[in-house]
């Protein structure tokens, strides 16, 4: 689906919010995510949805979405959204990078 969000639960029913729980209801998540698990799931759904998008990525955005990665899984799963619907409607459209394809 990927959006447009109406709520928040719309954003939690994705993929990437899914798979956490199913870590989280598997006990492989120790408290305080130690392992990072939780970060890397967020952190992987992010840089997928960039590879998908032909997005190229640099060391600072790495460490942007790194840093995304730790906020609240529906913030995350919003960017993901975006991302993905904007990567869709330029390829509708023809446009990439503001500029029209010829």
């Amino acid at each position: 689906m990927s959006g447009p969000y109406d709520t928040e639960l719309e954003a939690l029913v994705e993929p990437m919010p899914r798979e956490l729980r199913a870590l989280r209801d598997s006990g492989r998540v120790r408290s305080g995510d130690p392992d990072r698990l939780v970060m890397g799931t967020v952190y992987r759904h992010i840089v997928e949805a960039c590879d998908a998008a032909g997005v190229e990525l640099g060391e600072f955005d790495r460490r942007t979405l790194a840093w995304l990665a730790g906020w609240e899984t529906a913030t995350a799963q919003v960017v993901i959204g975006l991302i993905v619907r904007a990567h869709a409607s330029g390829v509708g459209t023809g446009a990439v990078l503001g500029r029209q394809m010829t």
